[in-house]
């Protein structure tokens, strides 16, 4: 046999027989936390000083793997402009978005991210809508938030005052765990 091939015979089995030189190294996986099961109750009210003049619930089924749970509810308005001297008509949305996503935490807690739009109808007072020469006003509200909470905890989230109304919102969001 020659030198080459004897050397190449070599290599052949020092690479077939040694698993540190034949073999790929796998990647470390990082341990996945258990799937957890979990309802988000979010609760919008509304108040005219302390009396309170509605109130909004929405529950989102979530599970605690950062994943995101959307919830779209509402309708559109009819708003009636002018263009050219010519009446047309545009809708709008009135509407209540909430996106929202939890993590686990090592230490029992749960990372709640969500963001949350909420477009009415702007009432005087309840029930009777505030309208222009063009239709109804809408009001909107748009926030994002990161809050951490444990297992049947409730946390007001935000307060906010309409600047026309002087109206209270107010956010309330209840973790819990569905066993």
């Amino acid at each position: 046999m020659s030198k080459s091939k004897k050397i190449w015979s070599a290599v052949l089995t020092l690479v077939l027989l040694s698993p540190a030189l034949g073999a790929q190294e796998k990647p470390k996986e990082s341990p996945r936390k258990p799937l957890v099961p979990l309802k988000l109750q979010v609760v919008f009210s509304r108040y005219q000083a302390e009396k309170k003049v509605s109130s909004l619930p929405y529950t989102l089924s979530v599970n605690a793997d950062g994943r995101p749970a959307r919830l779209r509810m509402g309708i559109q308005v009819p708003i009636q402009t002018m263009a050219n001297n010519v009446p047309t008509v545009q809708y709008k949305d009135a509407t209540n978005n909430l996106d929202c996503n939890v993590e686990a935490l090592d230490d029992g807690r749960f990372k709640v991210a969500c963001s949350l739009e909420q477009g009415s109808i702007y009432e005087a007072e309840p029930g009777r809508a505030v309208t222009s020469s063009f239709g109804p006003m809408l009001r909107s509200f748009r926030s994002e938030t990161d809050l951490l909470l444990r297992d049947g905890q409730t946390a007001q989230y935000t307060a906010a005052t309409d600047p026309v109304s002087g109206e209270l919102l107010k956010i309330d969001m209840t973790l819990t765990v569905v066993k």
